[in-house]
Order: C-alpha cells, then sequence, then structure tokens
C-alpha cells in the first residue's frame, strides 16, 4: 500500500495486518484515519520531540514505548537531538503528512508530544493539567475539567480540553515560551494545590493510590522536562462509529465542521474535524492578525450556553441596520 503526500511515496507495510481486533481496525485503515486527521493533528505534532506508542502485533499484544528514532524511520524524517546521561536521544518529530504516515507504519497508535518545541526545550509553550480518575466515573472527571477550567478563567488564562485516551482528561494552557520549564512546573503544581483545597472530598495531589481514596488525582508532570503528553489519536474504543474533535482528534469541547469517510478495510465510518481550535497557541500565526471583533471564549459563557461571538456579531448587526450580518438559527 502506497500513499503520496507532500512530495513523497510513502509505503505501509502489511496492510491487511489487523491492529485492533474488534471491530477489525488494520494498518490500511489506521493509517487512512491518520491521513484524514493530518490537517488537524500534524499542526500540534510539529516541530516537537515525540515519543511513539506502538503495537507492531496489534493492541492486545505487548505494545511499547520508542523515544530513538532507530531502525524503520526513515532517513528523510527529521528528528530532534536531546541530551541525556551518559549520550543523547534522536527524537523523531512529525512536521507533515508524510511524516505522520512513516511513523503510522510502524504501527504508532499513539504520540505523546513533548510540551515544548524544538528550538527551545527548556521553555514549554504549553502547560497541561492531568486529571486521572480512580475509578471509571467520567462524569467526576467532566465535573473536574469545569472546576479546573473555571480557575483558569479567574487567572484570565486561556485553556482547552483535550482527552488522554484513557480515562481522563489534560487541561490544556498554551504559554508564550518567556518561563522556564521549572516556573511553569511550579505554577502548575501551585494550580493542582488550589484545587485539591478548594475541592478536598472530589481532588487530591495525593501521589499514591491508597490515599486517594477514591478522588481524583490531579496530576502537573506534564510540565515538567521531556514528560509527554499523550495525543489521543488511539481508536481502539471500538465504537461502531469514531468521532474526531479539536484540537487533535478528541478534546470534547469547541467542535467545529465535519468530514465523513469510510475505513478501506473495516468499513467503519469516522466522522473528522477539520476545523483547529480557535484561539490557537500563542505561536500560531492566526494570533498575529487583530480580529475585527474580539470576544475570546470563556468558561462562564461556555456554562450558561452562551455564544459571545453571535452576541457581538448582533450587537454591530444592531448598530448598523444596513450591513451584511445575517442571522442564522
Amino acid at each position: 500500500m502506497r500513499i503520496e503526500a507532500d512530495g513523497r511515496t510513502v509505503e505501509i507495510t502489511h496492510p491487511e495486518r489487523v491492529l485492533f481486533p474488534d471491530p477489525g481496525l488494520t494498518k490500511a485503515d489506521l493509517a487512512e484515519y491518520h491521513l484524514a486527521v493530518a490537517p488537524v493533528l500534524v499542526p500540534h505534532l510539529r516541530d516537537r520531540p515525540l515519543m511513539l506508542q506502538r503495537f507492531p502485533e496489534g493492541i492486545d499484544a505487548d505494545g511499547f514505548y520508542q523515544k530513538e528514532a532507530g531502525r524503520g524511520v526513515p532517513s528523510w524524517l527529521r528528528t530532534v537531538r536531546v541530551d541525556k546521561v551518559g549520550g543523547e536521544v534522536a527524537h523523531p518529530v512529525v512536521d507533515d503528512t508524510a511524516s505522520l504516515l512513516a511513523l503510522t507504519n510502524l504501527s504508532t497508535v499513539s504520540f505523546h508530544r513533548w510540551t515544548s518545541r524544538a528550538d527551545r526545550l527548556d521553555h514549554p509553550d504549553l502547560m497541561v493539567v492531568d486529571l486521572d480518575p480512580s475509578g471509571d466515573d467520567f462524569e467526576a472527571v467532566r465535573r473536574a475539567a469545569h472546576r479546573t477550567l473555571g480557575l483558569f478563567d479567574e487567572l484570565d488564562l486561556a485553556a482547552y480540553l483535550q482527552v488522554t485516551g484513557s480515562r481522563g482528561i489534560h487541561v490544556v494552557v498554551p504559554l508564550d515560551r518567556s518561563a522556564a520549564t521549572d516556573a511553569v512546573a511550579a505554577f502548575a503544581q501551585g494550580v493542582a494545590a488550589v484545587l485539591a483545597a478548594r475541592h478536598p472530598d472530589e481532588l487530591t495531589v495525593e501521589p499514591r493510590k491508597r490515599d486517594r481514596r477514591g478522588r481524583l488525582y490531579v496530576i502537573i508532570g506534564r510540565s515538567t522536562f521531556s514528560a509527554a503528553q499523550n495525543l489521543s489519536t488511539l481508536i481502539e474504543r471500538h465504537t461502531e462509529a469514531i468521532f474526531v474533535g479539536e484540537p487533535t482528534g478528541s478534546s470534547p469541547t469547541f467542535v467545529g465542521e465535519t468530514i465523513d469517510f469510510q475505513l478501506p478495510y473495516s468499513g467503519v465510518w469516522a466522522n473528522v474535524s477539520d476545523l483547529l481550535w480557535q484561539s490557537g497557541w500563542p505561536m500560531d500565526e492566526r494570533t498575529w492578525i487583530a480580529p475585527l471583533l474580539y470576544t475570546p471564549p470563556t468558561f462562564a459563557a461556555f456554562r450558561e450556553n452562551r455564544d459571545p461571538a453571535l452576541e457581538a456579531i448582533l450587537a454591530v448587526r444592531e448598530q448598523a441596520p444596513g450591513s451584511a450580518i445575517t442571522r442564522w438559527d
């Protein structure tokens, strides 16, 4: 199986190999899936060291994590060298669709990205608060996410949500890279402590499971140097229809328009978002252009089911009745 992308021909070997036994998704299905989500996924992987989660024999067999871009990674794929004790690690980087597919050919079902970029590894542009439940109560995770968004709203920090591919949610805050890793980690630790103090019956920063007593664990380790954040492209949920939102294929909020496509071998239909998160991160070139109507999304508006952007547009229309602005119901 050969796929043309970015001026390269990427070969997917053993496309018939089943990686997800239920509902029978193959490596070809995974490649087509990653090809479809590439416009949304690649911008969040670009220019970052990666750790790959691979399952060459399928997710029911033993998988492993891979940091070094070793055997099987094509020579043209970009790497970032990071110092370690006694040497260095050449992490793979996904800068385009061809790179994404080349790593997919290694049966990579999940990409774990650094929260910093290659040129300034010690100055992250993302801060991640990881909400990890003790059990399977996702409603508790949702409540914790709302509380975390509310706190960031108080601090005047934009944030977006991303499900983790397991049972939790990551609350992600874009940063301008002015702070070093240690400062970001200390701030994240303070956020976690405030959340636990405000909601002691629901949230905890206690790392030992026996001391959590059913409370949800607020993790700040994703903000430490070299800690990787899971970009959830795992499709092992085994649902009959796969929905991909923003910004990485799994966000429960800020969902954009979608396109439908059918995976080639299994016949499973997937719905894929074709929009990135509205505000992007500070390095996003879209933030360099001042919008005509600046209406930042807030948690309060989300909680009250309000649309600040629509309200601003309607206000402009009321001020200028002859304008071309039209309301759609």
